[in-house]
């Protein structure tokens, strides 16, 4: 089966996209724009953002000890892979407050958007309704 024309199911198959990023680098050399570890994720923000911005996005409630307590707590998981197992058709979808979802997450964008762009919460806003996923508005709104 071509691998980027399987059989439509009720998720996204995100699986394409990591098979895309996977080629692209070992075939051309060609990295994501962007990394998902935490301190490159900081560090990147550090050259990107103002000091308000970063600061802001970077205290972690004061001294940070539920971020470090946090990220232990996640490396401590393991993905345990199936074998044999036809994963053509999944479905991650799930339902909250009688609305179907695509996948079991939601978008929680962190508050005061408005120091990042001038647009604000609308940019998390836009991108969760454009994957059919439901966003929760944070405490502090620009």
């Amino acid at each position: 089966m071509d691998p980027t024309n399987k059989p439509k199911g009720p998720s996204p198959h995100y699986s394409l996209y990591q098979r895309e990023v996977f080629k692209l680098g070992g075939e051309k050399g060609i990295l994501p724009s962007f990394s998902v570890h935490p301190d490159e994720l900081q560090e990147s923000t550090k050259k990107k953002l103002n000091d308000r911005g970063y600061f802001y996005a970077n205290s972690n409630a004061g001294l940070g000890w539920t971020d470090r307590a946090n990220r232990e707590a996640f490396y401590r998981w393991r993905i345990i892979p199936r074998t044999c197992v036809d994963t053509n058709t999944r479905d991650l979808t799930t339902t909250i407050f009688g609305h179907k979802i695509p996948v079991p997450i939601m978008f929680a964008p962190i508050g005061i958007n408005k120091l990042y762009s001038p647009l604000g919460e609308l940019i998390p806003a836009r991108v969760a309704g454009e994957l059919g996923m439901p966003v929760s508005s944070p405490a502090k709104t620009s």
